[in-house]
Order: C-alpha cells, then sequence, then structure tokens
C-alpha cells in the first residue's frame, strides 16, 4: 500500500514573516530544503506568484528547525502583532543573526 505524504497550507503571509524573522532569503531557504533542481523551482515558483505555499509534513519540519521556530507557527492564520525592536545606536540593522538574539 502506498503512503500518501501529509502536505501542509501555510498562509502566504504567515510564511513572508517566518522568512523576514528568521533571516532568510526564499532563495535560501529553497535550497536548504529541497535537493533536486526542479522541486527548488517549483518552490520558488509558488513564492513569486504570492500563493500559499504547500510542502509535505517533513519539508516542514526542516523548515522550522531552519527557521528556530515551532511548527505551530506554520498553523497560524496572520502573523502576530511584534513589538518593534528598541532603538539603540549598537544595533545593526542588516544582522539576522543580531535580531535572533534580540527577539
Amino acid at each position: 500500500m502506498h503512503k500518501v505524504p501529509l502536505k501542509l497550507n501555510i498562509r502566504r503571509p504567515v510564511f513572508d514573516w517566518l522568512l523576514h524573522t528568521g533571516g532568510w532569503s526564499s532563495k535560501e531557504i529553497s535550497e536548504a530544503l529541497f535537493t533536486k533542481r526542479i522541486e527548488r523551482e517549483g518552490f520558488l515558483n509558488a513564492i513569486n506568484t504570492g500563493r500559499d505555499i504547500i510542502i509535505p509534513l517533513e519539508k516542514a519540519e526542516k523548515l522550522v528547525e531552519l527557521l528556530e521556530r515551532p511548527l505551530s507557527a506554520l498553523f497560524l492564520s496572520e502573523p502576530p502583532d511584534e513589538t518593534p525592536l528598541p532603538k539603540d545606536f549598537r544595533y545593526f540593522p542588516e544582522d539576522p543573526e543580531l535580531d535572533q538574539t534580540v527577539r
């Protein structure tokens, strides 16, 4: 009997928020998640068209590991309201690693 993989539908605003707060680009995530070129291209195509992201559960588990978020974050209907980072002259605006540390 052939098993059908369970797929997750990630709302597009939630996916964009996860990438932004995780400090990843869509290309970096696609390269980290998929080994086959055709899978990467399909994933990037879905991102570029603005549709919701549909991925297998095993890839979703890897995604949350890369983004350092709980799996439940993928089930949100919309991104949560976050308090802005405090103004600080020691802050480097384009440093995703520092953003994760402060968060």
